[in-house]
């Protein structure tokens, strides 16, 4: 069973979604990148068009169960996002062994997400592998990186504003 997230993105894949899309679809910026330019986040926010009262949906990786036992993440989102809608969906993983809950959560505030990008930007919120996404972008976290994934026209915007910053080491060569 797959767990999509936006588009055909898998969240249960073990390759991070900036991996299930091609170069043209994708972009990567470093947290040491945003953290080096103030207000860099806050004009990627805006490159998007997350307007406030914008909605954005977030799966994550929430627990792992195996024959009778379970290990939950201590996540804390309930500090940064109301969350008012949830459910959980379990993936059996061969390389895992175990079954894996991811949970998502519905109708949160991209104003809550950005301020819930600061707190991990600045080292106040805990790391996770976590997909926000609406019908037009995906935005993925991890301990090192944002990633964005969204349509060829949006993301070669986006590689034209930020043509300075974002990280171009995964990128495929133009023939």
């Amino acid at each position: 069973m797959q767990l999509k997230t936006y588009k055909d993105i898998d969240i249960a894949n073990p390759a991070p979604p900036y991996f299930q899309v091609d170069d043209s679809q994708r972009i990567r910026f470093g947290w040491t990148v945003l953290e080096e330019n103030p207000g860099m986040l806050k004009r990627i926010f805006e490159s998007l068009k997350l307007e406030k009262q914008i909605a954005v949906d977030c799966t994550f990786l929430s627990a792992y169960e195996s024959e009778g036992f379970k290990r939950k993440e201590t996540l804390h989102l309930g500090r940064k996002f109301v969350i008012t809608n949830w459910k959980e969906n379990k993936i059996w993983s061969d390389d895992l062994e175990c079954t894996c809950v991811y949970t998502t959560i519905t109708n949160l505030t991209s104003e809550s997400l950005y301020r819930y990008m600061l707190a991990l930007m600045r080292g106040y919120q805990r790391q996770l592998h976590i997909c926000f996404y609406n019908e037009t972008y995906l935005l993925y976290t991890s301990s090192d990186v944002l990633d964005i994934v969204s349509t060829e026209s949006n993301i070669s915007i986006l590689k034209e504003v930020f043509k300075e910053y974002y990280d171009k080491y995964h990128e495929e060569e133009k023939r």
